[in-house]
């Protein structure tokens, strides 16, 4: 399938500015909460000092992503390689 780069990339460039504040937007509202976590000891007494916690997220919710690749705005596709 033949497609004008230019032409495609065009039009996400003419909306980029609009598109980048939608975004940012929606993180802040729907990808973002508080979260209040209290840590306790092995007697079930609350930790009040030098805490120190690690955490990663290991599955979402939600489907995302996009495919530029085709497009060769991104050098390497991580899924490819």
């Amino acid at each position: 399938m033949k497609y004008d780069k230019n032409a495609i990339l065009a039009q996400f460039r003419q909306f980029a500015a609009d598109t980048d504040a939608r975004v940012k937007a929606g993180i802040e509202e729907n990808r973002k909460s508080q979260l209040l976590v209290t840590f306790r000891n092995s007697d079930g007494k609350v930790c009040e000092n030098d805490v120190h916690v690690e955490v990663r997220q290991k599955s979402h919710s939600f489907k995302y992503g996009a495919d530029l690749f085709m497009l060769d705005e991104i050098e390497d596709d991580p899924v490819k390689n």
